[in-house]
């Protein structure tokens, strides 16, 4: 068995389609809140996804009832136009998946993906990161990432395209592994010893980044 699946739309960052996927798996209306309690972002960048969401009807919104004082809260739930988009995205990470495989070097190419996109992400938000933050960029992403143990290993928990990844596994965890070193390399570590496990743990894959385990040795 693998993390349980969530899933994002071909229109949408991956920051934003874990959110939609948040969504989509209550199946029932939900807060800003209990979304932002879900990836551990702030109540006012989920905001700003559901509010593009709402453009592009991904999700419909409704004023819940009165309590008492203040403003009644505004409450989410995912349209079935949603659906449709979501199984676009996954048909095109298939079909990517696939095309890279055939390639001479398919793990050479899905790590370059995987770098590219790290890199693309960085460059919106001004190039930098820190190692600290690396656990929140790859939950960001519809991870459900655990905080690192005292050897730098992170269960990831659930997988933003796990159809993908069991029907091509070599390709599309290289990917997520080239995105992780990518980040910490611009954290300003030596990435080169970092490892991605498929399914390594009965909680999901295990990724163990070492430069966490040398910035803070077990004392």
């Amino acid at each position: 068995m693998g993390p349980p699946e969530t899933s994002e739309s071909l229109s949408m960052s991956s920051a934003r389609a874990a959110v939609l996927g948040a969504v989509r798996e209550r199946g029932r209306l939900c807060s800003v809140r209990e979304i932002a309690q879900d990836f551990d972002l702030h109540p006012n960048t989920v905001r700003e996804h559901l509010d593009a969401l709402l453009e592009q009807g991904m999700v419909a919104r409704e004023t819940s009832s009165p309590t008492g004082r203040g403003r009644p809260a505004l409450l989410y739930r995912a349209t079935s136009g949603s659906a449709d988009a979501i199984r676009d995205y996954e048909l095109l990470t298939d079909v990517l998946a696939e095309q890279i495989s055939r390639t001479s070097d398919p793990e050479a190419m899905a790590l370059a993906a995987g770098r590219s996109w790290a890199q693309r992400t960085l460059e919106e938000k001004g190039g930098t990161t820190r190692l600290a933050d690396l656990p929140g960029e790859i939950g960001r992403l519809g991870f459900e990432p655990t905080m690192p143990d005292e050897h730098g290993t992170i269960l990831l928990r659930s997988c933003p395209i796990l159809d993908a990844a069991k029907r091509h596994p070599d390709v599309v965890c290289t990917v997520h592994l080239g995105y992780v070193q990518a980040l910490v390399e611009a954290a300003g570590h030596d990435a080169a010893d970092t490892e991605l496990t498929p399914m390594g743990d009965p909680q999901g894959c295990a990724l163990r980044v070492a430069a966490i385990a040398r910035e803070n040795p077990r004392r």
